[in-house]
């Protein structure tokens, strides 16, 4: 149905790498949050993120603004900014000094708006990535309240920090390939059960 015309579109742009399909993606996840859930919906916390880092054009400054953007929705933020870091470094398209270096930017200012949403994600990927020189930022941030341990317990983002990371991370960070397969499973494409005909007494 034309509702879904949106998500198929960005999924095979991905799998076809359309590196022209990168700034409108997030021109679109820019749109205030109701406009942004017609159109993607669960894609949002699910595979946007890969499909954003599927079409990359090298320029990190459109995800910048989408992390840095306070009047973005929340989990556009989290998923969609920060989410296609750790895929970009899976698939070695931007080095770990990079992301390092731009998580250590969040992490000492940049996220100034304190966003429970955006800084759990950030600690938490700080946590996967190993990333052991802002362990004393992430006990600040906690401490502050700017995290919330529902999403990842403190204790848990510092151990992994401080031990070369969580290769958890690893499991949902390639790119997107057989769109057919990864959609497949939507509850739209599930054969609907046939209907028993009314008996007649």
């Amino acid at each position: 149905s034309a509702w879904m015309q949106p998500m198929f579109a960005a999924y095979f742009l991905a799998e076809a790498r359309e590196k022209a399909a990168y700034r409108p993606l997030i021109t679109l996840l820019n749109l205030p949050s109701d406009d942004v859930d017609v159109l993607f919906g669960e894609m949002i916390t699910g595979d946007m993120g890969r499909i954003l880092a599927s079409v990359f054009d090298g320029d990190e400054q459109p995800l910048r603004d989408l992390v840095e953007n306070p009047e973005v929705p929340e989990y556009v933020r989290a998923c969609c900014g920060l989410g296609p870091y750790l895929c970009l470094l899976h698939n070695q398209l931007l080095t770990a000094e990079a992301v390092s270096g731009y998580f250590t930017e969040l992490m000492r200012g940049t996220a100034a708006d304190q966003n429970q949403v955006v800084w759990s994600s950030l600690a938490s990927h700080c946590g996967d990535l190993g990333f052991a020189h802002l362990i004393p930022d992430i006990q600040a941030a906690y401490r502050a309240g700017w995290c919330d341990p529902m999403f990842d317990h403190e204790e848990n983002v510092v151990l992994h920090a401080g031990n070369g990371g969580d290769p958890r991370w690893q499991r949902d960070a390639e790119l997107i390939g057989d769109t057919i397969e990864l959609t497949r499973h939507w509850h739209c494409f599930k054969p609907k059960p046939l209907t028993q005909p009314s008996s007649r007494r």
